[in-house]
């Protein structure tokens, strides 16, 4: 099956966190973005080290949390960390969470209501099971 998607040029740029380490980043940092995926569940709000929502890798890791398809809105890092606080960091450090998707909020209803909607960047919607 082909998955539609629209993956429209990103306006935000990623913001790199220092203190973690990848290789396909400059020196010691990890470049990290958040993002609000909207599932049937509601919203969840992840921060990924990976350039694109509909990269392969990370679709594989949305799809064992059992997220399959969403649409995905960037959100300014900068705004995530000042509105999650002590939460953010904790997130960032989770050891028990891999680079490349940290989960920063299950709670649709919080994640929902900390951002204005002209905050939310532009759509990237992802459903495997339409047809082009």
């Amino acid at each position: 099956m082909s998955a539609a998607c629209v993956d429209p040029k990103r306006l935000l740029l990623a913001t790199c966190i220092p203190e973690l380490t990848k290789s396909s980043c400059k020196g010691k940092d990890v470049c990290m973005k958040a993002v609000m995926l909207f599932t049937g569940s509601g919203p969840v709000v992840i921060l990924t080290s990976h350039d694109s929502v509909t990269a392969p890798a990370l679709l594989g890791k949305l799809k064992a949390k059992g997220i399959e398809r969403f649409f995905a809105y960037d959100l300014p890092l900068d705004i995530a960390k000042a509105r999650y606080g002590g939460h953010f960091q904790i997130v960032l450090n989770d050891l028990h969470e891999t680079d490349d998707l940290r989960v920063l909020d299950y709670n649709g209803e919080r994640a929902f209501a900390l951002f204005r909607l002209n905050e939310l960047g532009t759509p990237v919607i992802y459903d495997p099971n339409s047809k082009d």
